[in-house]
């Protein structure tokens, strides 16, 4: 994106990255964009691997991502 458009990448755009592939049922594909993310992944990216995991029915995943959500936002029930 930097060379082309002349962007530089911002968790937003590694958000809709990790929601894509999670759509598609790429979850070790979008773990590993998550753990390679040059920023701190936040809730969103988080979240929208765990709507994926519940689209997909994907207990493995979900059970991690939810851990981490945990971990970021303890409070908040959605998690």
């Amino acid at each position: 994106m930097l060379g082309v458009y002349g962007v530089n990448p911002g968790v937003e755009h590694y958000g809709c990255m990790v929601d894509l592939l999670g759509r598609a049922g790429f979850f070790e594909e979008s773990l590993e964009l998550i753990r390679t993310m040059p920023m701190v992944p936040n809730a969103t990216v988080w979240g929208s691997l765990l709507r994926a995991c519940r689209i997909h029915r994907d207990t493995r995943v979900s059970e991690q991502v939810t851990l981490r959500l945990l971990e970021l936002d303890p409070r908040d029930g959605g998690n």
